[in-house]
């Protein structure tokens, strides 16, 4: 979300609310693709930043196209 963020040019505040979090939610999660690396030698083509702001890209052109109709 705050690389999302600062693609788009944009502040958001990210809030969390405890009264919404369920017993089985973890509170904080990041991917690693280092074990599919390891058994496999794959790693990605493209880097995260670029496919976070190639589909950034991809939805400002759809909703301009919509706000265009």
């Amino acid at each position: 979300l705050n690389t999302l963020s600062e693609l788009a040019a944009n502040t958001v505040e990210i809030m969390y609310d405890p009264k919404r979090m369920r017993p089985a939610d973890i509170p904080c999660l990041y991917g690693s693709y280092a074990k599919i690396q390891r058994h496999t030698g794959w790693k990605p083509a493209v880097h995260l930043r670029q496919s976070l702001a190639d589909v950034l890209a991809e939805w400002v052109e759809r909703l301009s196209v919509i706000g265009n109709q």
